[in-house]
């Protein structure tokens, strides 16, 4: 069962990462033109700042996921290279929960605060675009990276258990 529900984890998470990345071709496209536009025509595209500031948000919150469910994080092992391999998985089930207890209140706080924006009309500065669908967006990307360190404590737990 754990497998079946890691294995639907991964492909959720590809999909949200491939989003992620693919957000990153317009928001370049859109970087270049007001460049292009600012210094040869000295007329820099209205709103550029706007759409590169949430896309950029959304791009990154869509990779957290994914790179936690390839191990892509930064990892530093020169003390817990020389542990017993159940020490090691004692260590990672604490750094797991710790790290699921975090991001859970993280992503509360970023439902708190999408309401928060729905509430007093937060806008961009320039195209007056609603903050809070962007909010809501990231807080998905958010609570599937909660989900992982969930899944990745049970297996953890499950392996620790099974040594």
């Amino acid at each position: 069962m754990l497998e079946k529900i890691c294995f639907w984890r991964d492909r959720l998470t590809i999909i949200y990462h491939s989003i992620g990345a693919a957000i990153l071709i317009p928001m370049m496209l859109l970087i270049t033109a007001d460049v292009v536009m600012r210094y040869i025509f000295s007329r820099p595209l209205l709103g550029s700042q706007d759409a590169v500031q949430t896309m950029t948000g959304m791009s990154i919150v869509f990779g957290l996921a994914y790179t936690a469910v390839v191990k892509g994080h930064t990892k530093v092992d020169a003390v817990t290279s020389h542990l017993p391999e159940k020490s090691k998985l004692i260590l990672q089930g604490i750094t797991d929960i710790l790290s699921f207890g975090l991001l859970s209140l993280i992503t509360w706080q970023s439902v708190v605060y999408a309401k928060e924006a729905f509430e007093s009309s937060y806008v961009t500065s320039a195209l007056f675009i609603p903050f809070y669908p962007f909010i809501l967006v990231t807080t998905i990307g958010l609570l599937l990276f909660c989900f992982v360190t969930l899944t990745d404590f049970i297996v953890t737990v499950k392996g620790a258990v099974g040594k």
